[in-house]
């Protein structure tokens, strides 16, 4: 996957480099996804990351963890689609986490397969698998597991989807990737990614900074720190 990102974007190549592998690291931890979005699985996961805030809300460290296993998800993805066509195999049965042993945060996923190039594919299609097969059902067991609103955790993700569909067409507002963020899914349903980042226009009225709709929490955890002008709470800003 290293020289299809190389290929597909120069700039960002090192820092997708390793992100989404065919095979396992030597040594490294793997898990199957499914089995990691489990009781069992999840609590000893996030044990790790756990234990070196234990006086944190572990709300607020799930959160933390949540962001890492979004980042390191979703971003290469969007790169290959819009500029190669590939769509990936992405959805639970069909990923394997590499987490990092001392934390237990994403390091990277092995992919059950190359995927398929596929021009002209709509990012809603392309993706589906991934939101749907993969963030979906990740969500819905962190929010009732962990006590975490789920608009909390898709504006996790929402935020790293956002940046690098604008990153990859800066200045235009009619980017194709921004068709993610329709109020509704193509089903009619309604999009959980829709409204949950906001521009924030500068004294010229353009929209030069990005602002959550809803606190990802990590000001909690000590040493982390908030998101500075993104978080929607003072307290996240500091």
């Amino acid at each position: 996957m290293d020289d299809l990102l190389a290929r597909a974007e120069p700039a960002l190549a090192g820092y997708l480099t390793g992100k989404l592998r065919l095979d396992a690291p030597p040594g490294d931890e793997v898990m199957d996804c499914r089995d990691l979005f489990t009781t069992s699985g999840f609590d000893s996961t996030i044990a790790r990351l756990a234990a070196r805030y234990p006086d944190t809300d572990r709300r607020a460290v799930v959160s933390l963890w949540s962001l890492y296993y979004f980042s390191t998800l979703t971003i290469a993805p969007v790169v290959l689609w819009r500029r190669l066509g590939l769509v990936l195999p992405l959805a639970l049965e069909e990923t394997s986490l590499v987490a990092t042993p001392e934390s237990g945060m994403a390091k990277a996923f092995v992919l059950a397969g190359t995927g398929n190039i596929v021009p002209g594919l709509p990012i809603t299609a392309a993706l589906a698998p991934m939101i749907e097969g993969h963030l979906r059902p990740a969500i819905d067991f962190l929010s009732g597991h962990c006590r975490l609103s789920p608009r909390l955790l898709w504006c996790n993700a929402a935020g790293y989807l956002n940046w690098i569909v604008r990153e990859l067409d800066p200045g235009n507002d009619e980017a194709e990737g921004l068709a993610l963020f329709a109020k509704t899914l193509p089903d009619g349903s309604d999009n959980p990614l829709h409204g949950l980042i906001k521009p924030l226009p500068n004294a010229d009225g353009n929209a030069v900074l990005t602002q959550r709709k809803v606190c990802c929490l990590r000001y909690m955890v000590p040493g982390v720190g908030g998101c500075g002008e993104a978080c929607p709470l003072p307290l996240g800003r500091q």
